[in-house]
């Protein structure tokens, strides 16, 4: 069995799943008869870091949120789960990513032409001691990759 030792919260703004950034292998033991449950209890385990740290992190994640919210002139809205996934909604105006004119066009265009006034970006990205952040967040307009660096940045100095 493999895995990945993890948790998953939503908070007001986002849905973060906190990972240990490596697929782990498991091997159930020879009697596994006397050990049905040896996996679920080894991830179980394993999980528990990352579910005390996003239980420590979460309510000042959405802290940092409303002040970049309003500092950065984020289109970030509260999170909506049932929020259609959108590509092309982060505008690549930094160099780190080459962007995508025509996915770019096409995600505003899906915003501004559908009833739905509102889409989920999803990034993700590690922190300095190679955990895994995936974070989902919901946005009304295209978000600049500056503005994502801007709060990334913030974001991970909860983490590290």
């Amino acid at each position: 069995m493999s895995g990945e030792a993890g948790a998953r919260g939503t908070s007001k703004y986002c849905h973060i799943y906190y990972s240990s950034g490596m697929m782990v292998n498991v091997a159930t033991p020879p009697n596994i008869k006397d050990n049905a449950n040896y996996v679920s209890d080894y991830f179980e385990k394993a999980n528990v870091p990352f579910e005390e740290k996003l239980k420590e992190v979460l309510p000042e994640m959405d802290k940092r949120f409303e002040q970049y919210i309003e500092v950065y002139d984020l289109p970030i809205l509260v999170f909506n789960q049932k929020a259609a996934h959108v590509q092309g909604l982060i505008i690549e105006d930094t160099t780190e990513v080459s962007g995508d004119r025509y996915l770019e066009k096409q995600g505003k265009n899906r915003l501004v032409n559908s009833k739905y006034k509102s889409a989920n970006v999803h990034i993700t990205f590690s922190t300095l001691s190679f955990k895994k952040i995936a974070l989902t967040f919901t946005v009304n307009h295209a978000i600049k990759r500056s503005q994502i660096n801007s709060l990334k940045n913030k974001i991970l100095q909860l983490f590290d």
